[in-house]
């Protein structure tokens, strides 16, 4: 299911393996960004949804006012949305893979979250999938 569908961006619902994926298609200006995770944070709150996975494979680098913002305000209350795992395929270009590590490096390890990187979709699906089946056993 589509959630979002923007130029730079396209959020859906994959319901098979109840997660959220961001395809980020080129660098989102500080509002598109804000707007893009705001509503995916929203939706996996109003959905209970608890994976994920964010296609980073196009996106550039994020300025460090963002970053702060991501880290600062807007993480914390995705974690209080109730994620538990982020699949994150990584970014194409090193200023891109650069911003997207500072990002994530931040984060508290006491949250019970867990973050893996991945070179392509294909394989951060593939840990989601597999999370999902030992939750099942």
């Amino acid at each position: 299911m589509r959630i979002l569908d923007k130029d730079y961006i396209t959020i859906e619902q994959l319901k098979e393996n109840n997660s959220i994926v961001l395809h980020w298609y080129e660098n989102p200006t500080s509002e598109e960004l804000k707007f893009a995770l705001s509503t995916a944070r929203d939706f996996v709150k109003a959905n209970q949804v608890p994976n994920w996975v964010a296609n980073t494979a196009k996106l550039g680098a994020i300025s460090e006012e963002d970053q702060q913002w991501v880290n600062q305000e807007w993480f914390p209350t995705l974690i209080k949305a109730g994620i538990k795992n982020m699949a994150i395929v990584v970014a194409e270009n090193i200023f891109g893979q650069m911003s997207i590590e500072d990002i994530m490096g931040t984060l508290d390890a006491e949250t019970g979250f867990e973050s893996r990187y991945f070179n392509s979709l294909e394989d951060a699906l593939w840990w989601i999938d597999k999370y999902n089946r030992t939750l099942q056993e």
